[in-house]
């Protein structure tokens, strides 16, 4: 259940900074080159690592009011008759993507269905979209949509110091409870959280644990104390959750909670990054009882180094995404802290453990840019094949429409790409599936 107390943490910091819509118009472009050390030990990983070396990516970014243009180009270095345009535009719950180069077909990609797809993908092709799709932090907006509702509705009927009786809180739950079996995006949502942690269905029997909890812990309601500088929420005498009146830093505490675990939940910003630790036993611990920590710090002021250290028995890798064990792993094995370091310097950033530089990526800006409008979507049905609803025939349908014209676009990228590159890249897609029986 210690999982449980991690995943609150990790929510709770995802919708700490949501996606706000910018009135005000933002703009950037620039491009990016990688360098890798080719020296991972495997020859097919060598090679991919290669092709990953020979790669430019340029952009051009416009956002304002929620919507969003993104316009980039992908191409070999020296090889300009690789360069392959991708536009992917839209607001936040609705994307369209275009490649030029496969002709006038779009697809639209409605955000809603996302964590679906992504765990039919799963299921069938054993491929873990529906993780990345939680990475997506409107992703969580969205499916918390009716809940926070039936929250605000308890907690923010008003404002101030005041208490939350006994008999809503256990209604709430209870409603939450109800969301969690019957509304389809909550309950999707549940489910792709549950495969991603190990918690499974759990996840969704959790509201209907809470009545007894608060029953034992909170029988008298919870008092809310508002002043203007902070909020703090007790059971009796117990202070469960204290944070800044803004809400940008925030401790959680809850006493024996479900399985008998009390832990302590922090949240912290700092001018040099943020600090998100879970503890299991309800104390600020050693290391080694960390049950989840993450950081981001600035590990030595005015040197542009940032810290990212990554622990805890909690996190396994179902939690976090591996990217490769050669090249960088969000993974610990037990109670193993992993250190990995952020040096920026000269629109460089380079990835390094204490031993070696994993990742290094260069980072140079254009001339300021201004686009030509700014985009907005808000009001228009961006059209375009529906991706996520695509069937068998819908699919073959698709890939017959877009073979021929990527076939054309492939032969610059397989000819100027490096032979072992492209050899090592194939090899990787037919193991995956992608290519069918």
């Amino acid at each position: 259940m210690k999982r449980v107390f991690c995943l609150i943490a990790l929510l709770a910091f995802l919708l700490t900074g949501p996606c706000a819509a910018r009135a005000e118009g933002v703009s950037a472009s620039g491009s990016l080159t990688f360098e890798t050390p080719l020296d991972a030990g495997d020859a097919s990983l060598d090679a991919l690592l290669h092709l990953l070396d020979e790669l430019r990516i340029g952009y051009a970014y416009a956002e304002k009011d929620g919507c969003f243009d993104l316009y980039t180009v992908v191409q070999l270095k020296d090889a300009p008759r690789t360069a392959t345009d991708l536009v992917l535009y839209g607001t936040p719950a609705h994307w369209g993507l275009w490649v030029p180069k496969l002709g006038q077909t779009r697809l639209m990609l409605n955000n809603e269905a996302m964590v679906e797809f992504g765990l039919k993908m799963w299921n069938h092709l054993s491929l873990p979209l529906h993780r990345l799709a939680l990475l997506y932090p409107w992703v969580h907006q969205a499916a918390l949509t009716r809940p926070k509702a039936a929250w605000d509705l308890i907690f923010h009927a008003s404002e101030g110091t005041r208490t939350i009786p006994r008999e809503a809180l256990i209604s709430l739950a209870e409603e939450l409870a109800e969301l969690a079996e019957n509304d389809a995006a909550f309950s999707t949502y549940l489910s792709a959280l549950g495969e991603a942690t190990g918690l499974g269905e759990r996840l969704s029997y959790l509201f209907w644990e809470i009545p007894a909890w608060l029953e034992e812990y909170a029988p008298d309601g919870i008092d809310i104390v508002s002043t203007a500088t902070d909020i703090t929420w007790y059971a009796g005498v117990e202070t469960l959750f204290s944070s800044a009146a803004d809400g940008s830093n925030w401790k959680l505490y809850l006493p024996a909670f479900l399985d008998g675990d009390t832990v302590f939940c922090r949240f912290d910003p700092t001018d040099s990054g943020f600090v998100l630790e879970v503890y299991p036993d309800g104390e600020e611990g050693a290391p080694d009882s960390w049950d989840l920590y993450l950081a981001l710090r600035n590990s030595a002021p005015d040197t542009g180094r940032f810290q990212i250290t990554i622990g805890g028995a909690a996190l396994s890798e179902r939690m976090l995404p591996v990217l490769s064990d050669h090249l960088i792993s969000l993974s610990p094995i037990g109670d193993q802290l992993l250190t990995y370091y952020i040096t920026s310097e000269n629109a460089q950033w380079t990835l390094s453990d204490q031993n070696q530089t994993k990742l290094l990526i260069v980072h140079n800006h254009s001339v300021p840019y201004t686009p030509d409008r700014w985009p907005a979507y808000l009001d228009i049905e961006i059209q375009g094949v529906n991706f996520f609803s695509l069937n068998d025939s819908s699919l073959e349908e698709l890939m017959h429409t877009l073979l021929i014209p990527a076939v054309k676009a492939a032969v610059p990228l397989i000819a100027a790409a490096p032979a072992e590159s492209v050899a090592a890249l194939m090899n990787w897609v037919e193991q995956i599936g992608l290519l069918g029986e």
